[in-house]
Formats: structure tokens, sequence, C-alpha cells
């Protein structure tokens, strides 16, 4: 979409965001992924289901359906399903 924004409708996506980058958004058709200073990975399947782990950092995941977010942080995960 533009430098600080993405959309990921189906595959996979490893991201590094550096120092001052921190903001970066991942769209994906169950979730906004937005990077909090962070290396993580997003796949979505078919069908759009959106995994995301954690390399290192803080990723905030805004579930598309219900609004509700929560965080994500080294080490973890999230399973976001329609």
């Amino acid at each position: 979409v533009n430098a600080n924004e993405c959309r990921l409708h189906q595959g996979k996506l490893r991201a590094e965001v550096r120092p001052g980058g921190e903001g970066f958004v991942v769209r994906t058709p169950t979730a906004t992924l937005i990077d909090r200073g962070t290396v993580f990975g997003v796949h979505v399947r078919v069908g759009g289901v959106s995994d995301l782990t954690v390399f290192k950092g803080k990723v905030d995941a805004e579930h598309t359906g219900t609004g509700r977010t929560v965080s994500a942080t080294t080490g973890t995960g999230l399973r976001l399903t329609a």
C-alpha cells in the first residue's frame, strides 16, 4: 500500500522493523497487525486464517470481525480466524 503498510491476502511474510519504523501495519483478511518495534512473521492460509509469530519485540493484533485488540510478544504468537 505504501512504505508503512502492506496487505497480505495469502502466503507468508517476515518483517524486521528497525528503530524508527514502529507502527508498520500488515493487513490480512482477519486482522490488522501493528508493529511495535520487532521481528515477526505472518502466514495467511487459504480461507484467510492468519498466524502471527513474534520472534522479537511486540505486535498488536486487531481482529477484523470483532475489533478486539490483543498483543503478542517475543516467543509468542496468535491465530486469527473469521
